[in-house]
């Protein structure tokens, strides 16, 4: 089960289930790959014992992230308001120059850490980190953290144009025009869904523009038909 796709779907759920108008759920809901490992490191550092940073430390080198970038995206993990945050974002990324291997993990990581609002950025600081990211990686997090501004959705389609055989890009792109209320546009992206989408993702977001239009018979029909998450799963 991925923690993207749980979350999408509770939201649908409380949301077509009162039969209130719909919010779209944020971009930081449809990540994956990053996002997992970021739930997973979360799961093996609650506490600031040696032997919880061992653990962190551990799943990441069987990922096959550099010891240095690891020791930093750990650090991140324990502490992401601390104000050296930017220095280890770039630490790690520096820690694993390889874009081909290991350089993807950790972009990934630090591409959903940014997306997911976890370590904030500014100035010369951002700069350095989305150049280190890649293009298609720094164009997505531009376009997450444009949240509300004029021309996201131009900054969604830029971030999936980058990367076609990424499925999450185009779906985001889809998310943002359901979150401008341009239902009709966003059920056109939906009807034809990219190769290697999350069904699941993709069918809480075609209830979520049924609900928008007021659809809630077919929204609540759609919901049902969505795989729903265990307790505790």
């Amino acid at each position: 089960m991925k923690p993207c796709s749980a979350g999408v779907v509770s939201c649908v759920v409380a949301i077509v289930g009162a039969n209130v108008a719909l919010a779209a759920p944020s971009e930081a809901e449809l990540l994956r790959h990053g996002d997992d490992i970021i739930v997973c490191l979360d799961g093996v550092l609650p506490g600031k014992d040696p032997e919880s940073v061992a653990d962190g430390l551990s799943m990441l080198k069987n990922l096959g992230v550099p010891s240095a970038s690891a020791r930093a995206l750990v650090a991140l993990c324990r502490r992401p308001r601390d104000r050296k945050a930017p220095e280890l974002l770039l630490e790690a990324l520096d820690g694993a120059p390889d874009p081909a291997s290991e350089g993807q993990v950790v972009a990934s990581i630090v591409e959903a850490l940014l997306a997911r609002h976890r370590v904030a950025v500014e100035g010369e600081r951002r700069e350095q980190v989305l150049s280190r990211l890649g293009s298609a990686r720094a164009a997505f997090v531009e376009a997450v953290l444009a949240d509300g501004e004029p021309g996201q959705f131009e900054k969604f389609e830029r971030a999936a144009s980058l990367a076609p055989e990424d499925p999450e890009k185009r779906l985001c792109s889809a998310n943002a025009l359901l979150r401008a209320e341009r239902t009709a546009e966003a059920e056109a992206a939906l009807a034809s869904p990219p190769p290697g989408s999350d069904g699941r993702v993709v069918a809480a977001l075609r209830t979520i523009a049924l609900a928008k239009r007021g659809a809630y018979q077919q929204a609540k029909d759609m919901l049902a038909s969505i795989p729903m998450p265990r307790e505790g799963g």
